[in-house]
């Protein structure tokens, strides 16, 4: 099992326990892109194949646990809609 499968694995069990340049690094592996704020403090994580995005409060170098929920959910949305067009 590689080093990204097992972060895969943990970030699908458990969100919160992942580190957040942890899971910055795996998802601009998976096609993803972290755009910086223009003017506030929301970042915005985009999928670069679809052309989604969801924003993305970082503050501290952190970000609540619900907003990694949040990023697990978009994740998965946009894995089954790849899987599909496979």
């Amino acid at each position: 099992m590689t080093r990204k499968d097992r972060f895969r694995k943990d970030f699908l069990n458990n969100p919160q326990i992942v580190k957040l340049n942890s899971l910055i690094a795996f998802l601009e592996w998976e096609g993803y892109k972290l755009r910086k704020p223009s003017g506030g403090s929301h970042y915005k994580l985009v999928h670069l194949e679809s052309g989604t995005s969801i924003p993305l409060p970082i503050h501290n170098g952190e970000v609540k646990d619900v907003y990694k929920s949040m990023i697990k959910k978009f994740y998965l949305k946009n894995l089954q809609q790849w899987l599909k067009k496979q």
